[in-house]
């Protein structure tokens, strides 16, 4: 419920923003599990995202590294936020066991949720193997107007 109330505030529309919630939740995350965690966002980068865009993209992420922390065995993820074009990206990637050991994901909702999160603000969705092992997610949204 606070993402909902967080994303919806005025004051919360900018990719800067978002990229502080997204860091804070990934750092609180991982720490307890005593995974290394980067996260990559542009310093400067102060474009309005439209609320939805916010919304579902955080809630993308979180179910991402939640995912990553509870089935991958990884000891490192990685993250970046990036505007490309007209386009924000959002990768995360671990070293974890990689797709085979997702296997059970499929069967959840996760995928699913995140995958009709993307579809339904025109945006595309992609799960994929990192060699030699783990898994990267790759979200590509429409970032809007500047």
């Amino acid at each position: 419920m606070s993402d909902i109330v967080w994303s919806i505030h005025p004051h919360n529309d900018r990719l800067s923003d978002l990229a502080l919630r997204m860091r804070r939740f990934g750092s609180d995350l991982f720490a307890a599990r005593d995974i290394d965690f980067e996260f990559h966002v542009p310093s400067d980068e102060t474009r309005l995202l439209p609320l939805e865009t916010r919304r579902d993209l955080l809630l993308i992420f979180k179910e991402s590294v939640h995912n990553a922390a509870r089935h991958s065995g990884c000891s490192r993820v990685a993250a970046r936020l990036a505007i490309s074009g007209g386009s924000v990206e959002l990768t995360v990637e671990d070293d974890g066991c990689g797709l085979s050991g997702h296997a059970r994901l499929s069967a959840g909702t996760g995928l699913r949720s995140m995958r009709a999160r993307a579809a339904k603000l025109g945006g595309h969705f992609e799960l994929s193997p990192v060699e030699p092992r783990g898994t990267r997610i790759l979200c590509r949204l429409p970032a809007g107007r500047q």
